[in-house]
């Protein structure tokens, strides 16, 4: 199982998640301040996911694509941050290498619980590699989904 997400941008030291508002209710959305965490839940729940299915021969990773051209996730990004994702942004081709890659390979057919990037793992700080955080996330995720 590949999951597209993302390295934790604004740096991993100091990207938490807000267990008292997971859904950015308070205050204004901003697309800036509700992504660096949302990004590390993702790589947290990817960890939860493959340690629940690590009996099952399951694998479950992460992965950072980059960014992607005319996908239409950035299209009200405006300024100089909306410059550097259309000058440097990846074509969707391109983007698709290490997921792809990742769920197909031989070599990486028993890795489960990483996040990658560009063929390669990558590290994960800070509250990436605290257990209690990624459970106390299970938790609340799946009470939010009415699943448990």
């Amino acid at each position: 199982m590949v999951n597209i997400a993302s390295k934790y941008s604004g740096g991993p030291q100091v990207t938490k998640i807000d267990f008292e508002d997971l859904q950015s209710a308070k205050g204004k959305y901003s697309f800036t301040r509700s992504t660096p965490p949302t990004m590390l839940g993702r790589v947290l729940l990817t960890q939860e996911f493959a340690e629940r299915l690590r009996e099952s021969n399951v694998v479950v990773n992460a992965v950072h694509p980059d960014l992607i051209k005319n996908t239409g996730l950035l299209q009200d990004v405006r300024g100089p941050f909306r410059w550097l994702t259309n000058t440097f942004s990846k074509p969707a081709e391109e983007a698709a290498d290490t997921p792809v890659w990742l769920a197909t390979s031989p070599e990486t057919a028993a890795v489960t619980g990483k996040l990658w990037a560009k063929r390669k793992e990558l590290p994960t700080p800070g509250m990436g590699s605290d257990l209690a955080a990624r459970k106390r996330l299970w938790v609340e995720c799946t009470r939010l989904a009415k699943i448990l």
